[in-house]
């Protein structure tokens, strides 16, 4: 599953889950990456441990379940990439591993849920928005990647070696501060790719 199809699982969910949901649970502008985490997992933990739900659904339950399972994957994934220690990085994936395969089966159970229009749909609008990222060509797709590395390098003393980047973070926060919303996931990426293709750029 790659992470549009999961970003569109999650807004799937969160349209299931939208009777339970308080106004601005997730607050304006869009939380960052670690807090969305964060929040998805204590709308899961409430819907399926409280009693106090008793009219939902089948559908809204594995829903909840599911919620639930993305928000712990999503802040393990994070919180791994702030462990130094070799040990517990280890043990931290190890543990990563387990739970997407819990992540998997709990995907089955609410995909069974679905009609089949819905799952063409989710798959359809995934693969669009997946497709829209593939659309720019090579070379202006490389001119976008030297902004960034250059401005995050540069601006933010962006570390593509380092275990651990408040950068991301700073950018994030940055653009927050102007009115234009990101996640932390879509930053991190595009640093990741951009390094990749321009190794040398870095900070001596």
């Amino acid at each position: 599953m790659n992470n549009w199809e999961l970003l569109e699982i999650r807004e799937s969910l969160l349209r299931d889950l939208a009777e339970f949901i308080e106004d601005n649970y997730y607050g304006t502008p869009a939380p960052h990456e670690y807090r969305r985490h964060e929040l998805d997992v204590r709308l899961g933990k409430k819907l399926k441990f409280s009693s106090s739900y008793p009219q939902m659904t089948i559908r809204q339950r594995r829903a909840s379940d599911l919620l639930l399972q993305v928000g712990l994957c999503g802040a393990t994934e994070y919180a791994l990439g702030t462990i130094e220690d070799e040990d517990q990085l280890k043990h931290g994936r190890e543990r990563l591993v387990k739970m997407k395969g819990d992540l998997a089966d709990l995907m089955r159970d609410y995909d069974n849920c679905l009609s089949e229009e819905e799952r063409k749909l989710l798959l359809r609008q995934a693969k669009n928005n997946s497709n829209r990222e593939e659309s720019l060509k090579d070379s202006e797709r490389d001119s976008l990647l030297k902004l960034v590395i250059g401005m995050a390098v540069g601006a933010y003393c962006y570390n593509p070696a380092a275990l651990k980047n408040d950068a991301v973070s700073d950018i994030t926060k940055d653009l927050e501060e102007l009115g234009i919303s990101i996640s932390d996931d879509t930053v991190r990426k595009y640093l990741i790719q951009a390094a990749a293709k321009f190794p040398q750029a870095r900070k001596a």
